[in-house]
């Protein structure tokens, strides 16, 4: 978590970082001169995460995968081999149905602002919907600087 506070002739920050599988946390503050920021930058990324699809893919593969088996099963007590084929057709598309097509991949953008002073930088991350905001921050600054 990060705070950026705007003073007259200051810019603070705030920062809380915590890990989620320790104890471990680190609370930060700073304090940066608005005529020593010497650049702002701010990146657009984003992450791809696996998305599952609803249950219907995954009851509906498992259905298929174990309807193929029981081809197969009854196939090789009767000696049909041409079954047997059949029932590994049905047996991959009911895997692929559970698997592959129960999963979609998501695409989620956020931006990385990061202040550079001689010596230190400050990064934080923000979501995309506080684009404004982040260019009424960079406009502050600039103003600030000017004033300087």
């Amino acid at each position: 978590m990060s705070l950026l506070m705007f003073g007259a002739s200051q810019l603070y920050s705030y920062s809380y970082t915590f890990d989620l599988t320790s104890a471990d946390t680190v609370e930060q503050t700073k304090e940066y001169f608005y005529k020593d920021i010497t650049s702002i930058s701010v990146t657009k990324k984003g992450i791809e995460y696996p998305n599952p699809r609803p249950l219907g893919y995954l009851i509906g593969g498992l259905a298929v995968f174990v309807f193929g088996i029981i081809i197969g099963l009854v196939s090789l007590a009767q000696n049909e081999f041409a079954s047997v084929i059949f029932s590994l057709i049905v047996i991959i598309a009911g895997f692929l149905l559970m698997v592959v097509f129960g999963y979609s991949r998501s695409l989620a953008h956020y931006m990385v602002i990061k202040l550079t002073v001689p010596e230190d930088t400050f990064e934080c991350v923000m979501n995309i919907e506080n684009m404004v905001r982040i260019n009424e921050m960079k406009s502050l600054i600039r103003d600030k600087k000017l004033n300087y």
